[in-house]
């Protein structure tokens, strides 16, 4: 473990660091990241309370953020020259946290010990630098480090001919051998990877796609079978590359349902071994979204079923990213390309259980994220009192209210919500909210104020005129600018609801009919 000790009056962060940053900073800390944090510093520690560990367990200690409540608690406990040792803890804090992600990282473990053997050679502990290759070589093999191996075999390479006097030997020729090996496989790996980079280059240019797929990737010879791959990373590359050119190409059928499923279990195989969640997530997304292309709902719901068994099996940040990613982020948006089936209503309700079960423990960002889409899933369905639900809770948590684009659509559903439920006069009050809001960040462009007017026209519109729904769309399209487009690109699109109001259909409706066409 190292540790660099950063001189504390030169610091160029010094005067950067808040308390709100290194309150931040502390929470985001999950346990695992605490109790290393304190067997790092401990290491480097004059005294048990240094001033700046003190600073630590009082900002630890708080439940919510409080300036004043921090500095007063400084001032009791009497430390001396505060932006100082807040900056020497943030430097602290960053310096464990990438001394944890190195022990935790398989290619770095190998680097170090390559590193400790080539010490001990220069100091001629050939015995010694040779034991640490061979664990390292171990670890490589295991976890199929080659371009490590290389490094590795011709280090040991160097050492066993100055232990034998630059004598040939069978140990030597051996080596040689294995370092032939361990070259075939690293080049049978990196022919998938250039195969897999040239697959994407192609996609530069739409017209050609296809046919450049079918004849330079498709009929290549390393994708005739699986064999050609001479390692389960070749594999990977394999099952990727085949799987991504068949689906984007279009193609259906047994050999795309194999390929998926081998890959799958391949991927299995390797998140059993490695804890590597993230690749196993990304195979079965893919697959998701092959099911709804296929309209096969009974092969979504398999896959769906297997990603939610899934749970990260180590502390890896990674692997618990991807975790909620894939719980709150991917699975949610899938629902409007899903064509209508009996239990679309019980599935629903499905995905929304197994999100309550551990929305506490989701991070702030996935929080936000399942409120938004199951929000938006809803007023789809028409169901819009569960969609108040979910939008209440969002702005209940004002934790959650730290990016105005987000803030301004889910007051824009709230408003459509309270139209959709008939309650006028809460939708005035939404309004003028909204209004303020936009106002306050410099955001009232004509095409949000003329949206949020005509919502509440719509809201005091006794008689439920279905045409003017169409007279509002009509009026808006004219006023789109590109922040407006992109907000009914990635946010709520205001014009579809619009145009489901008028047609007295469901947005889900609306969203199937457009699929079909």
């Amino acid at each position: 473990m190292s540790h660099v000790n950063f001189p504390l009056t030169n610091s160029p962060i010094k005067a950067m660091i808040s308390y709100n940053v290194l309150y931040k900073l502390i929470k985001s800390l999950k346990k695992r990241e605490k109790i290393y944090f304190k067997r790092y510093v401990g290491l480097y520690s004059v005294k048990k309370e240094q001033d700046y560990l003190v600073l630590f367990d009082i900002i630890e200690k708080l439940k919510t953020f409080d300036d004043g409540k921090i500095k007063q608690l400084i001032k009791k406990r009497n430390i001396n020259n505060v932006s100082a040792k807040k900056a020497y803890l943030y430097e602290s804090l960053l310096n464990s946290l990438a001394a944890y992600q190195a022990s935790n990282n398989i290619p770095q473990e190998i680097q170090r010990k390559i590193n400790h053997a080539k010490i001990l050679s220069e100091r001629s502990m050939i015995a010694e630098a040779l034991a640490i290759i061979y664990k390292a070589k171990k670890i490589a093999y295991q976890y199929e480090e080659f371009s490590a191996l290389m490094e590795l075999i011709e280090l040991e390479n160097g050492l066993l001919l100055f232990k034998h006097a630059y004598q040939n030997t069978p140990e030597i020729d051996a080596l040689r051998l294995e370092q032939q090996e361990v070259l075939t496989l690293l080049e049978n790996k990196l022919a998938y990877r250039f195969l897999n980079l040239q697959l994407f280059d192609f996609e530069k240019d739409k017209n050609t796609f296809k046919q450049n797929v079918e004849t330079k990737i498709l009929s290549h010879p390393l994708l005739k079978s699986v064999n050609k791959a001479l390692s389960n990373k070749a594999k990977i590359g394999y099952y990727h590359i085949l799987t991504y050119a068949l689906h984007r190409t279009q193609h259906t059928g047994e050999r795309l349902n194999n390929a998926y499923n081998e890959y799958i279990q391949l991927m299995e195989q390797q998140y059993h071994f490695s804890g590597d969640l993230r690749g196993l997530h990304i195979v079965i997304n893919n697959y998701l979204i092959y099911a709804i292309n296929q309209k096969n709902n009974a092969l979504f719901l398999e896959n769906y079923n297997k990603l939610l068994k899934l749970k990260p099996n180590s502390g890896n940040s990674s692997n618990i990213h991807y975790y909620y990613y894939s719980k709150y982020q991917n699975i949610v948006q899938y629902y409007s390309c899903l064509s209508k089936h009996e239990n679309i209503h019980l599935f629903i309700q499905n995905i929304e259980e197994e999100f309550v079960d551990t929305f506490s423990s989701a991070p702030l960002y996935n929080q936000k994220v399942l409120c938004f889409k199951l929000t938006r899933l809803y007023i789809y369905y028409q169901n819009y009192e569960e969609a108040q639900k979910w939008v209440h809770l969002f702005l209940s948590k004002k934790k959650l209210h730290n990016d105005l684009n987000e803030m301004y659509i889910m007051k824009l559903m709230n408003i459509i919500i309270h139209i959709a439920l008939n309650n006028r006069y809460l939708v005035n009050s939404e309004v003028r909210s909204t209004h303020r809001l936009l106002k306050k960040n410099a955001r009232d462009t004509k095409f949000e104020e003329s949206t949020l007017k005509y919502l509440n026209k719509l809201a005091n519109d006794k008689e439920k005129n279905r045409a003017f729904y169409k007279t509002v769309k009509t009026a808006l399209i004219p006023l789109l600018n590109p922040t407006s487009k992109s907000f009914l690109k990635k946010g709520f699109n205001i014009l579809n609801w619009l145009e489901s109001e008028h047609k007295s259909v469901s947005m889900i409706d609306l969203c199937l009919q457009s699929v079909e066409k």
